[in-house]
């Protein structure tokens, strides 16, 4: 739980893997809000973001690099 909500962490490395992720957290899982962890950051994790919080999926990511800087989505 973060904020009260429940959250599912996911880290992954690549962009392709963030609507999987988000979708099955979300819908499989139960969660709320997803908390992601990105090792790398590029376009396409953005444009990926964006997707799924259009779809109404919503959370929080950081980027492995400054795990102290926290963007939601």
């Amino acid at each position: 739980m973060i904020d009260g909500k429940k959250t599912d962490l996911k880290r992954t490395k690549g962009s392709g893997n963030i609507e999987k992720f988000g979708k099955h957290a979300v819908n499989e899982q139960g969660a709320e809000q997803v908390f992601f962890q990105f090792d790398e950051w590029t376009g396409k994790h953005r444009d990926n973001i964006a997707w799924i919080s259009h779809e109404g999926i919503h959370g929080f990511y950081i980027l492995t690099s400054s795990p102290n800087v926290e963007h939601s989505f």
